[in-house]
């Protein structure tokens, strides 16, 4: 024998109805036994007032062993307003016997559809944005015997957010919910506002609801503007900083958050290398168009630099850029060493020597030495060759010795320094002239007295040290009253070979002067030759 349960859960949607088509929901059956045909059967009868009936008919058998499903039914011929009852039993059936389970009944009601109805709420989730905000929709309702299924999306545009142009079409949303929400986009067009309203959909397009303008707006951000004016000072440096200076930047729909500085570096000041960053510098003000920077430029000698800016809102999006004037990075000379005089050393020499040595340039540039003289006139290389042993210019190392013209006794200071199209450092050194000991000392008819011998030792060593040689140690000492005459053209010797020491030093420097020295002779000390030892000295 077989027999049937359930269901236990069953439904008629939609109910009410108008046109659509019905389904009955079914669940929980259980079917017992085996050999049998398995299904359901069912009648329908109607009525005007969910009071009196027509009598059952139009039986229909479906043949199904599901324990759950959906079927369509046919829909009742009633009229708007009427009441539609089914019957419904499932059943197992073998050898022609029935066996059924529990009977259902079922009422539905033929309805006039409304039509849906609009959201009452819509809203972007931002007004200013680059990508897509979230449009947001609640509030609408199902109208009778019409259900919702879905929503329709439109946007119009505006360059001000006051005049609008007309509605078109952005997508569809298929749903049966009352309230939603969907990723859309702002603009194509910068600083352009766009807005969006949303209607109800439902099968009968007839029954769709109106439209639902959203509250607010969404605006595609407009870029800042770079600074008209972006400058680097100075254009020419040493060791000193770079200061960069910019204004005239335009705010844009979101307020300046940050100017980026970036450089780039060449040797030539036409062909640059890759942009890297300086420093990221953080607005001031909302509205800050200006500023400025200090920055620690390349101590790359013979570099050009060249900066560029742009603005960054807080929406982090960039306006162009604007490039700076190039700065450049000096290759100076470097200074001179001054090997004479010694410092603070006297001299006797009216023109006195200033013996100097020079370093390679940097960047292969030609170099000219620049001496201020006793005179207070600046003398260089080039323009006054005279007065210089190795003169003009050069791009290596030398060794020259400057002669100052013709002075009296003093206190002066030597300031040197070298320059290319740029000027090194200058080294300065003091020193002083002092009137000569030796003027008129020794004449043709004064006899040569041993005091004359000491004072020329003495002025020697005056001038080996005003040349940085150490003082000459004399063998032939003299003493007055005691020393043998004789002796004299030994006391000469050592003198010449004291200037000698001056002699090959300044040779080193291309400014030996050529001396030929007198014969001594025999006997008593010649004046001549004595004479001539005091020029010597007075001109070294």
């Amino acid at each position: 024998m077989a027999y049937v349960s359930g269901p236990t859960g069953y439904s008629m949607t939609p109910n009410p109805f108008d046109t659509s088509e019905l389904s009955y929901n079914f669940s929980g059956v259980v079917y017992s036994g085996t050999g049998y045909e398995k299904g359901f059967r069912w009648w329908v009868r109607t009525s005007t007032d969910n009071v009196n009936w027509t009598g059952w008919g139009s039986m229909y058998t479906v043949y199904n062993s599901s324990a759950s499903g959906t079927v369509q039914l046919p829909n009742p011929n009633i009229g708007y307003g009427a009441f539609a009852q089914y019957q419904i039993h499932h059943f197992g059936w073998t050898n022609k016997t029935q066996y059924s389970g529990p009977t259902i009944y079922m009422t539905v009601q033929r309805i006039s559809p409304t039509a849906c109805g609009a959201p009452t709420a819509c809203s972007v989730n931002a007004t200013v944005s680059e990508g897509n905000v979230t449009l947001s929709w609640s509030g609408a309702w199902a109208g009778t015997a019409n259900p919702i299924s879905g929503y329709e999306i439109q946007y119009s545009e505006s360059s001000n957010g006051s005049s609008w142009g007309g509605w078109a079409h952005y997508t569809t949303v298929g749903s049966g919910a009352t309230s939603g929400s969907l990723a859309v986009a702002p603009s194509g067009t910068r600083g352009n506002f766009r807005r969006f309203q949303v209607r109800t959909l439902t099968a009968n397009a007839a029954y769709n609801s109106g439209w639902r303008v959203s509250s607010n707006s969404v605006r595609r951000n407009t870029l800042p503007v770079a600074p008209t004016v972006f400058t680097a000072s100075p254009t020419q440096y040493t060791t000193e900083n770079v200061t960069l200076s910019w204004s005239g930047a335009v705010v844009g729909t979101s307020a300046i958050k940050y100017y980026i500085i970036q450089k780039a570096e060449s040797t030539d000041n036409v062909n640059w290398g890759a942009w890297t960053a300086v420093q990221t510098v953080t607005s001031s003000a909302t509205s800050a168009t200006s500023g400025s920077l200090v920055v620690t430029p390349t101590r790359t000698l013979d570099r050009y630099t060249l900066y560029r800016i742009c603005a960054q809102d807080t929406l982090n999006c960039l306006s162009s850029y604007k490039n700076s004037n190039s700065v450049y990075s000096l290759a100076l000379p470097f200074a001179p060493t001054v090997a004479a005089p010694k410092a603070s050393a006297p001299t006797y020499c009216r023109n006195p020597k200033i013996l100097i040595q020079t370093v390679s340039p940097p960047g292969g540039y030609a170099q000219r030495v620049y001496v201020k003289g006793t005179d207070g006139v600046t003398y260089n290389s080039v323009d006054h060759p005279g007065r210089f042993s190795v003169s003009g210019t050069s791009t290596g190392a030398i060794k020259t010795v400057f002669t100052n013209p013709d002075t009296g006794p003093g206190a002066f200071t030597a300031s040197v320094h070298c320059a290319t199209a740029y000027t090194g450092p200058a080294v300065s050194r003091a020193f002083s002239v002092a009137a000569s000991p030796l003027s008129g000392m020794i004449l043709p008819e004064t006899p040569v007295k041993a005091a004359h011998i000491s004072t020329l030792q003495s002025a020697v060593n005056v001038a080996r040290n005003y040349y940085g040689l150490s003082a000459y140690a004399w063998t032939h000492t003299v003493t007055a009253g005691s020393t043998n005459v004789s002796h004299w053209p030994y006391q000469v010797k050592e003198l010449r070979a004291a200037i000698q020491g001056i002699v090959d030093l300044l040779a080193q420097y291309g400014g030996a002067p050529k001396i030929t020295w007198l014969a001594m002779g025999r006997g008593r000390p010649r004046a001549d030759v004595m004479n001539q030892l005091q020029t010597v000295i007075m001109s070294l």
